[in-house]
């Protein structure tokens, strides 16, 4: 069973030369070193990696032309259908333009007030839905804009605007300029980090669509370092890391999490290597098995720089890119897209105004790695839960063994992020207790008064109440409330009693939860769940907290349940 973790290496650039004798003087020592150099595989070391370009790559798409502001791009990979993949491009003054992998322009956004950078993610829960979305920092009006992307698109309607610059509740920093999407593999959760232009200090806002409603709610600002004007900003979500690139002096890592024990900076890279003028765009090329690359655009002399994405973020590459100079943003995917089955970069050319894609696999050359299996990270039986997806274990168990069919048979789907509801529930319960085939019994009668008969959750209600596990949720009359979202705290009730039966009652708690009084009547429940590792805590520093109110999601319905029965995960 497993847990998202960082995964953490260092990597070195330069070869060390082994121990010479002392006795070799100075003239034979000056020739080791001059042919470590010309040959460093003598030595078995590595080559010392050169500021200078090593390749100037060619592109294979474009010119892709908007409006006469262009600047920065974003991706986005079609889960099952490669095809109707898109591309999202945005003009400062003219919003964003939506373009296939053949270069048709399909649709264009116009929000009519200056916006600044892009970003893409995937699963973000939108009241009871899972969906992808597509965001922008409208810069005049201090403004997040959030766009829904539609996977079944004919062509003329990819996108959809859920927050722009007349809505309510989206508020971010003035004059907003640098700006990233991150979102958090334990649960899901989606923040934006963004910084205004001039002074002012980086800040991280936590994005909800609860009720079917864009928010944001600040959850963190960045002060241990202070920061000039930045734009290019990346979030590495796999392996929990964002990175700012300040234009004059270098790149800026941190923590992405914002409940993270160390919220400082962590080290700082990019402020040599060749660079010319300002550092601007700045993107990931993400493998799967966490391997890959920073680039970052150096705007002043046209080229890019390549920065080891693991570890110490070890300088590794400069290359140019035809046809794109003085670039802004850019973009890279390690994912496979019509005509790029290595993945591919989308650059910025500033004097056209436009757009060119290039192919990774000309990026790399004989220095760099490309990732196995077009960088796909795959997915199991659901095409929403890849299997990075902190989840992925837990879900796949409780469906290979057929406790659970999902929520969508086509596409098969799981709805991780989707709250659970009391009837889902029921199934879960009743198949936890009597086995993964148990179907029970229709009613002969209606029990409950909001359950009517024909319903598909009847026998499930009716079978939950029958074996003593639940007493519904009022009394008269008797009703289930089968469609009302349960909490972690109701969770913690129904997956002990699942382990301890029906009449189980926890001992009284200490109060090992910060977020938990001792007077709240799920108290004893979280601390009794928590303790057979039933449920998880939400935060273990700088304090220990429950979230007991929190939505129990599928999700962790599906760990709940893998840890109550004691089955074996995937």
């Amino acid at each position: 069973m497993r847990f998202i973790s960082s995964l953490r290496s260092s990597n070195s650039y330069y070869s060390r030369l082994s121990d010479r004798r002392s006795s070799i003087h100075m003239f034979g020592l000056a020739a080791i070193l001059i042919l470590s150099l010309i040959s460093p595989q003598l030595f078995g070391g590595r080559a010392i990696v050169s500021a200078e370009p090593s390749g100037s790559v060619q592109p294979k798409l474009g010119p892709l032309k908007g409006g006469s502001k262009a600047d920065d791009p974003a991706i986005w990979i079609h889960p099952t259908d490669p095809s109707r993949s898109l591309m999202f491009l945005s003009d400062k003054d003219a919003g964003i333009y939506v373009f296939d992998f053949s270069g048709n322009q399909l649709q264009h956004i116009n929000f009519n007030t200056r916006l600044n950078n892009i970003d893409v993610r995937k699963g973000f829960k939108f009241g009871n839905e899972s969906i992808d979305i597509v965001a922008a920092n409208l810069r005049e009006v201090g403004k997040l804009a959030v766009l829904r992307i539609n996977p079944n698109h004919n062509g003329s309607d990819p996108l959809s605007i859920l927050a722009g610059p007349k809505s309510s509740g989206n508020d971010i920093a003035s004059n907003s300029y640098g700006f990233t999407l991150y979102q958090r593999p334990s649960d899901g959760s989606v923040y934006a980090f963004d910084k205004p232009k001039g002074s002012g200090n980086i800040r991280q806002y936590l994005i909800s669509g609860s009720g079917g409603q864009i928010t944001v709610t600040e959850v963190r600002e960045i002060k241990d370092v202070s920061i000039g004007v930045a734009e290019g900003f990346v979030a590495d979500d796999q392996l929990g890391f964002v990175y700012f690139a300040e234009e004059g002096k270098g790149i800026h890592k941190y923590q992405a999490d914002p409940d993270s024990e160390n919220l400082n900076r962590l080290g700082f890279f990019a402020s040599a290597d060749g660079i010319g003028g300002d550092r601007e765009g700045l993107a990931l090329y993400a493998c799967a098995n966490g391997d890959g690359y920073l680039v970052l655009s150096s705007q002043g002399n046209s080229t890019f720089k390549v920065y080891d994405r693991k570890g110490s973020n070890s300088f590794r590459k400069t290359f140019s890119a035809k046809e794109s100079s003085g670039t802004d943003g850019l973009d890279v995917s390690a994912l496979a897209a019509p005509g790029f089955p290595n993945g591919f970069a989308v650059i910025h050319d500033d004097p056209g105004s436009q757009y060119y894609l290039y192919d990774w696999a000309d990026i790399a050359g004989s220095d760099l790695i490309v990732c196995a299996d077009g960088g796909e990270l795959g997915v199991g039986s659901f095409v929403d839960v890849p299997n990075d997806h902190w989840a992925y274990d837990y879900i796949e168990t409780i469906y290979q063994q057929g406790y659970v069919s999902g929520c969508s048979s086509e596409p098969l789907m799981y709805c991780p992020d989707q709250t659970m509801t009391r009837a889902e529930s029921a199934v879960f319960i009743e198949r936890g207790i009597w086995g993964a085939d148990y179907i029970p019994a229709q009613p002969t009668l209606q029990i409950f008064a909001d359950v009517a008969p024909w319903e598909w959750f009847s026998n499930w209600a009716d079978g939950i109440w029958k074996d003593g596990y639940s007493a519904g949720c009022g009394t008269d009359p008797l009703i289930y409330c089968p469609l009302q979202e349960h909490s972690m705290a109701e969770g913690a009730v129904f997956y002990l009693r699942m382990l301890n039966g029906p009449t189980f009652t926890p001992p009284s708690p200490s109060g090992i939860f910060a977020d938990v009084s001792l007077s709240e009547w799920y108290a004893p429940w979280v601390e009794a769940a928590y303790s057979a590792e039933i449920f998880p805590a939400c935060q273990t520093a700088p304090d220990l907290r429950a979230c007991p109110t929190a939505p129990l999601t599928r999700a962790m319905g599906a760990f709940m349940m893998v840890q109550a029965k004691g089955l074996s995960a995937k």
